[in-house]
């Protein structure tokens, strides 16, 4: 888009943020309920350089509370995100048929942004330590980590290097599998809690693209409204 076009089509949101501020690399990994919602309104807000991963396809159950409609039924999930996004935004995003595991996480250049829109928790320690190994203290990786069951939604953000505090809070909440939270099948997902969980992603990445401090965790009861932030 050139410049007319740009001002055009982000008027109403240039004073919160500019597109001219969104053009750093962005990996998400995952693109179920968090991850697919969260692709759209990044791309949506004006981010271009956006790669997405994931090796699934989409289901039946997916429609209701993921961006997929039915045309999209059995396509691997990151080319059906991929396409959708670019039908709605113009933007055409990475698309990476396979699971996560040792890939680079953008470009080695200041403000690299990785979600983890994964669930499982090994997948989500291989994420920070691949962050850890790949950011540095000139380039540290920021990572986003949102988790949501049921109507209840957290997120957590780390720095892979120059926050020790931050990156030793988020290591500790990479407990075993087996003290995750079980839910039934027809209890883990609802449409709201997908959307919303974009929403504070998008958030705390135009905070990230200006610089401005991310709180270490946000959480979201949607049965009873009401956001918790930890510093």
């Amino acid at each position: 888009m050139n410049r007319e076009q740009i001002d055009s089509r982000f008027h109403r949101q240039l004073d919160i943020i500019h597109p001219d501020k969104l053009s750093f690399p962005i990996t998400i990994i995952g693109a179920g309920a968090s991850g697919s919602y969260t692709a759209l309104t990044l791309a949506k807000m004006g981010c271009t350089d956006i790669n997405i991963f994931d090796d699934d396809t989409v289901e039946p159950h997916n429609v209701s509370n993921q961006v997929y409609g039915e045309e999209y039924l059995g396509q691997p999930k990151a080319v059906a995100l991929g396409v959708e996004v670019n039908r709605v935004t113009g933007i055409l995003p990475g698309q990476f048929r396979h699971r996560y595991k040792d890939q680079p996480l953008g470009r080695d250049e200041p403000k690299r942004l990785v979600i983890s829109c994964v669930d499982n928790m090994e997948t989500r320690k291989t994420i920070w330590e691949q962050a850890k190994a790949q950011g540095s203290r000139q380039n540290p990786i920021t990572l986003i980590d949102p988790r949501q069951g049921g109507e209840f939604i957290v997120i957590y953000t780390a720095k892979s290097h120059g926050d020790i505090l931050g990156a030793q809070a988020y290591e500790e909440t990479l407990h075993p599998a087996k003290e995750s939270m079980r839910l039934p099948c027809t209890a883990r997902a609802v449409i709201y809690n997908s959307m919303l969980t974009g929403a504070l992603v998008a958030i705390l990445a135009k905070k990230h693209a200006l610089g401005e401090p991310l709180p270490r965790r946000i959480a979201v009861d949607c049965s009873q409204p009401g956001l918790i932030v930890d510093d």
